[in-house]
């Protein structure tokens, strides 16, 4: 059975480069210009009540856990797919009508690098922007106290399942979270390679 060409993505000129370049650059700016006006009104609001030593923790804890999960799960999924690229198949089969990839894997494999750069980085910004928000977790595990009093059940202290228990939890999603990202992101792209043959 006859295959398609394989249809490779039109290349940009100079000039389009340019003004894609300028647009996200103030796409970048107005997001992170907002973030940042907020960051400095709090920052000058805790200056006020004479609290800012509470304000710098949350914010280098929301910075240390936005790098440290975004890295470790961006990372992740990197190096997955570095393994999946290096033990790709060196001959692809033939591929028929019903492969849905077949007119665009050539164009995706030009592109192996941009791939396998920008997907692990838009991942780990993505985790790591969702992981910040959960800094609350991370101090009352650091902060936390014993309050005295066991539970009957387990034996116990009470302050485990206020302030350490929330933190495992925290700390088990996250992992389940990369290795299901760092599990499917290689099948995705033995797919795409064509080491997976599509169902049919």
């Amino acid at each position: 059975m006859a295959t398609r060409p394989p249809v490779s993505l039109p290349k940009l000129s100079r000039r389009s480069r340019i003004l894609l370049i300028i647009a996200a650059v103030i796409v970048l700016a107005l997001l992170l210009g907002a973030r940042l006006l907020d960051t400095y009104v709090d920052w000058l609001w805790y200056g006020e009540v004479h609290a800012r030593s509470v304000f710098t923790v949350q914010l280098l804890t929301r910075i240390g856990l936005f790098l440290a999960v975004g890295l470790f799960v961006g990372g992740s999924l990197a190096i997955s797919l570095m393994v999946a690229y290096r033990t790709r198949p060196m001959f692809v089969p033939i591929s028929g009508t019903d492969d849905p990839l077949a007119r665009y894997r050539s164009a995706i494999v030009a592109r192996i690098r941009l791939f396998g750069i920008g997907i692990p980085v838009l991942t780990g910004l993505i985790a790591g922007a969702s992981a910040q928000s959960d800094w609350q977790i991370i101090q009352l595990f650091f902060h936390g106290t014993s309050f005295g009093q066991t539970d009957p059940e387990f034996g116990n202290d009470i302050g485990f399942y206020a302030f350490d228990l929330p933190f495992f939890n925290w700390l088990l999603g996250w992992l389940f979270v990369t290795v299901v990202v760092a599990f499917f992101g290689p099948r995705i792209a033995n797919y795409v390679s064509g080491g997976i043959p599509p169902a049919g």
